[in-house]
């Protein structure tokens, strides 16, 4: 089922409206997981974003997932998004859901309404896909790479092909860090 072609990491990042509030005492604590479909119907997690606290209008932060992990390298694989309430003192409540592929998260910047999950309900709310794009094989590699695999990169002149400079700037912070982290206390 695999597809050996379609390999590497991705990187999305998503955000969320909420028509209403989720909890008696506030709006909202939200978070969203990312599962790959089964042909069993079962759902894998992948990804997951953190938990923002007392909004109805989460930005999480980026996530970056290995191709293989989410969609087993077929773009067109159905991913379903859950985003949830987390609540500390029981297991978080179910918002809401969507399906889509990562095709069609890589095409385009996407709206998608959440499906309520109890009967009759309108959509409680909708999520945008901010950004997803390919990492740079250049930068998948450095941000999974061992120490001695950062010493060889820095070695060897590492050439990032990135369009984006913060991605660039991340991994000459890591090479920059391996470098002090060989040093001694008298910066020998």
């Amino acid at each position: 089922k695999a597809n050996p072609a379609e390999v590497g990491r991705v990187r999305m990042r998503f955000s969320c409206e909420l028509f209403e509030k989720q909890d008696v005492m506030g709006k909202a604590d939200p978070f969203l997981r990312l599962m790959r479909l089964e042909d069993d119907g079962s759902m894998v997690e992948v990804a997951k974003t953190e938990t923002v606290n007392k909004t109805l209008k989460p930005v999480w932060e980026e996530i970056t997932v290995d191709i293989q992990a989410l969609c087993e390298g077929d773009l067109n694989a159905p991913l379903v998004a859950e985003v949830y309430d987390e609540d500390g003192m029981t297991s978080s409540d179910l918002i809401g859901r969507f399906t889509t592929s990562l095709s069609e998260l890589l095409s385009d910047r996407a709206v998608y309404d959440l499906q309520a999950m109890k009967k009759k309900k309108k959509s409680p709310g909708t999520v945008n896909c901010l950004a997803c794009s390919r990492v740079a094989p250049d930068e998948s590699r450095a941000l999974t790479a061992t120490g001695a695999e950062l010493d060889r990169m820095a070695a060897g002149g590492l050439q990032l092909t990135a369009a984006d400079p913060s991605m660039t700037r991340a991994v000459d912070v890591l090479l920059r860090a391996r470098q002090l982290e060989k040093m001694d206390t008298f910066g020998k």
